[in-house]
């Protein structure tokens, strides 16, 4: 479903298709079901991984192929075997609600070892503690890189498998589990239609009066807010960052569900 239908009246297909829309959102989880995954994925945290050199609070729960798999191939298989187990019988009500959510737009879906499941992003303090002063520098500054997504790339040997793949239409999704009260999103270049999603918060009119180094000579980002419990999918080749927070507090965290697919053999496999 693309943002705005109910989800009654989208029909269901048993095998895998391209929705006519190439971005959109789905409602997946009420306030009080982020809650609880946001406390779940707190449960974990002697499971995440730290991303950025401390005391940057950057981590992820989960492997990612855009940071393992690049490093190192076989490492990230091995990430994915030690944690996917953990994650499904965590998360495994999580993972059941997002397939059925996207089947409804996608098709039939599935989670894929041995890739990793879909993972958690989490910007922001760790449990118990609140944010220190060079994380919110962090949060708030241009650090993230401008990029399009091919995670599916290091993956070649996995999908050689398959009789029929689909690399025209890669699949990206994310999640806002728990958001700044400011707001968190997407800066996208690149395609105009995106605008839709822009709601003229503050945040969105702050990110698009930033100073992009380096592009002095390409377009103001369209943004794209994330809304708690919905699902944002984008697909093919579309450049993006993700964009920087506003005033935060001490408090406030940036807690994503992310994930990538690829349709191959009537299926969406699911990956991160």
């Amino acid at each position: 479903m693309v943002s705005g239908a109910p989800l009654a009246d989208v029909p269901f297909a048993d095998h895998a298709v391209v929705p006519d829309a190439p971005h959109g959102f789905i409602p997946v989880f009420s306030h009080d079901e982020c809650a609880s995954i946001a406390a779940l994925v707190d449960e974990e945290v002697s499971r995440w991984t730290r991303r950025e050199m401390w005391p940057v609070d950057f981590y992820t729960l989960g492997a990612a192929s855009y940071l393992d798999a690049i490093a190192d191939l076989d490492g990230y298989y091995a990430l994915a075997r030690d944690q996917n187990p953990a994650l499904r019988a965590r998360f495994s009500w999580v993972y059941d609600v997002v397939i059925a959510r996207l089947a409804r737009v996608f098709g039939r879906c599935t989670l894929h070892d041995p890739l990793a499941y879909p993972g958690f992003h989490v910007f922001g303090h760790r449990p118990s503690s609140t944010n220190n002063a060079v994380t919110v520098n962090a949060m708030e500054s241009l650090i993230a890189s401008i990029h399009i997504d091919r995670q599916y790339a290091p993956h070649h040997a996995l999908w050689s498998t398959f009789a029929d793949i689909d690399m025209a239409h890669p699949l990206t999704f994310t999640i806002a589990i728990e958001l700044p009260a400011q707001g968190a999103g997407l800066c996208v270049w690149d395609d105009d239609s995106v605008g839709i999603y822009d709601d003229g918060s503050a945040f969105a009119a702050h990110v698009r009066g930033l100073d992009y180094p380096g592009l002095r000579t390409v377009p103001v980002p369209r943004v794209v807010p994330y809304r708690a419990g919905e699902l944002f999918y984008f697909m093919s080749d579309l450049r993006h960052q993700i964009a920087p927070s506003l005033s935060l507090s001490p408090r406030d965290r940036r807690i994503t569900l992310q994930g990538h697919g690829l349709r191959c053999d009537g299926a969406w496999r699911l990956y991160f």
